[in-house]
């Protein structure tokens, strides 16, 4: 089952590495409802609405209003918070965290001083954002503004798994971290 915020911003993900393309919500949704399936078909460039039951979708052309001086690099990760503030996270295009309103309006970015190459970002319940920064070989624990709250992992540091290409066999256990691609709280908010 996928948060239905989450699947819905998934999309956002997927369109923002082309054109500055979104999604706009057919049906509202709420907070802790699912979807049972979800997938999309064909190139999703070509596809006028996604989604499946009263989930659907459609695209949104040129969502993001970015300010003249920043670009969209590697989309990497989208969520969303409470009040409906879309961030996303991206790579080799600074700043690594960009911030807009639901409607593609632009709030503030951060993040270019600490954060080298971030992989997801999630948003959990109590508006507490969990970034994975692979480059850097830490996982985070931020407020909505940037503000770190915890930091796991020796930040520089990958650990000795053997490992020392991207996509390569891991030959051993390691301490944390060697390039982390997620991070997401436990049930019990651990």
């Amino acid at each position: 089952m996928i948060h239905a915020r989450t699947a819905a911003i998934w999309a956002v993900v997927r369109t923002l590495r082309g054109p500055s393309l979104a999604v706009r919500y057919i049906v509202p949704y709420g907070p802790r409802q699912s979807l049972d399936s979800y997938h999309f078909t064909g190139g999703l460039t070509h596809m006028t609405a996604v989604g499946c039951g009263q989930y659907r979708y459609e695209m949104v052309e040129n969502w993001a209003h970015l300010p003249h001086d920043l670009k969209f690099g590697v989309v990497t990760g989208v969520a969303v918070d409470s009040q409906d503030r879309v961030y996303i996270c991206q790579q080799r295009q600074a700043p690594p965290v960009i911030v807009f309103t639901r409607d593609g309006g632009y709030l503030n970015s951060w993040g270019a001083d600490y954060i080298i190459e971030p992989h997801t970002i999630f948003i959990g319940p109590d508006d507490t954002m969990y970034l994975a920064d692979r480059g850097a070989h830490v996982c985070l624990k931020l407020t909505l503004d940037g503000k770190r709250l915890l930091e796991l992992g020796v930040r520089g540091y990958p650990s000795d798994t053997g490992c020392t290409e991207d996509e390569g066999n891991v030959l051993r256990a390691g301490a944390p971290f060697n390039r982390p691609t997620r991070m997401l709280p436990s049930p019990s908010g651990d």
